[in-house]
């Protein structure tokens, strides 16, 4: 087959700011590629401009003259509209459009006679802010279609006028739900809070992610020791880890990524005296997995919520402990007590008391990391997922099809 995957961040120069979905995407791409289907891509370019590719757009000004533009990208639409005069394509495969790309592409690849599977990594379709967070915990007030709460100031504000005026446009065209051959959801949940959302359940579809596979020294640190890997952003949650190193001063915990928050952090950390506390930045594979060896649980204190996360699956597939925030999202890998532990979001005598339990119990943690193993292993396994992918493109050609 000969496949597009279109992304907003897939420009190389965003993918260490936006790894979750880009790692998803290259990781499908090798797959395709290695079973012999030809891959392209199309993004916006972070530079600017160029013959092939529209320019990203920096929305973070809030230029209220760029609404239109988060609708409807005529830029992106003609770009593409260029590329299928000289690329003959069997499916196109969506990921995270929204604002910059803009559904403008979709009858484009429509009037090309291109089958449309798009994969949801947020949601976005369900929550203009993408992840069901305020002010520090969960929120599901503007679902269903209730996009209007995003407009508050307790959640995005004047900014988040325009991202409910860019939600209901696109929810009263249906233009998603219009084009698009096939939704693949990472996680049940979010395929449940799709259907709710007016999705036509006949395109909806539970595909778990492709999980990289990481080479990890299975020798742990002799002093216990936390790993929290991702982007440092407040929905995150990262202060907590603070809070608990405070309390727990034996304790050594490692907040591995880059974002707004890490100078913060930093002085923080500095200013209370913590120096059990690392805050090495981005780290690469081969540093991740190096921590990931060393470490005796990773954690995952997110009071937004998550998808399909990648940072919890990459740890349980490498024989990990997982302690997460409790939320429904993740309970389907993460059973207390069996796959993992669950504590109450943002609360850290919550989180003391799952991390004291887990480093007390050997035999618990690493019964529950080999379960989460095998767990992983066997829903996220490669060969599967691409089987998986490649006969939901089957079925979105032959729907096509059917339609001509």
């Amino acid at each position: 087959m000969n496949i597009l995957h279109i992304d907003k961040f897939l420009d190389p120069s965003a993918i260490e700011t936006h790894g979750g979905t880009c790692t998803v995407v290259r990781t499908v791409s090798a797959l395709q590629q290695n079973a012999g289907h030809k891959v392209f891509e199309f993004y916006p370019r972070i530079d600017g401009e160029s013959a092939d590719l529209p320019a990203f757009v920096d929305y973070s000004q809030g230029r209220w003259w760029d609404t239109w533009r988060m609708i409807h990208n005529s830029r992106c639409a003609s770009k593409l509209t260029n590329m299928l005069r000289h690329v003959k394509l069997d499916v196109a495969h969506l990921h995270s459009i929204y604002h910059h790309l803009t559904p403008s592409i979709l009858p484009v690849l429509s009037q090309a006679g291109v089958a449309i599977v798009m994969t949801l990594h947020d949601y976005r379709m369900a929550c203009p802010t993408q992840s069901f967070y305020r002010q520090g915990t969960y929120c599901t007030r503007c679902h269903p279609n209730r996009f209007y709460h995003a407009a508050s100031p307790s959640c995005a504000s004047w900014r988040g006028i325009a991202l409910a005026v860019e939600s209901y446009v696109q929810r009263l065209a249906r233009r998603y739900f219009r084009y698009v051959d096939f939704f693949i959801c990472p996680s049940v949940y979010l395929a449940q809070v799709l259907g709710q959302t007016g999705a036509p359940t006949s395109k909806i579809v539970h595909i778990p992610n492709p999980v990289r596979r990481m080479r990890v020294d299975s020798i742990q640190s002799t002093e216990p020791m936390l790993l929290f890997a991702g982007r440092l952003v407040p929905q995150k949650d990262p202060l907590i880890l603070l809070d608990l190193a405070q309390q727990m001063p034996h304790l050594k915990i490692v907040i591995a990524g880059s974002g707004p928050m890490l100078d913060d952090l930093k002085l923080k950390a500095s200013q209370l005296g913590l120096t059990n506390v690392m805050l090495p930045g981005q780290v690469d594979t081969t540093t991740l997995a190096r921590c990931l060896g060393q470490c005796h649980a990773l954690i995952l204190p997110s009071t937004c919520y998550e998808n399909s996360p990648l940072s919890m699956l990459e740890a349980m597939s490498a024989g990990r402990c997982v302690i997460a925030a409790d939320q429904p999202s993740l309970r389907q890998w993460i059973k207390d007590g069996a796959t993992g532990r669950l504590f109450e979001a943002g609360n850290v005598r919550s989180l003391k008391r799952v991390v004291t339990e887990v480093l007390r119990d050997v035999n618990a943690r690493d019964a529950m990391a080999d379960a989460a193993r095998g767990l992983v292993r066997q829903c996220h396994n490669d060969k599967a997922v691409l089987d998986q992918v490649m006969k939901v493109y089957s079925l979105a050609i032959n729907r096509r099809r059917w339609r001509e």
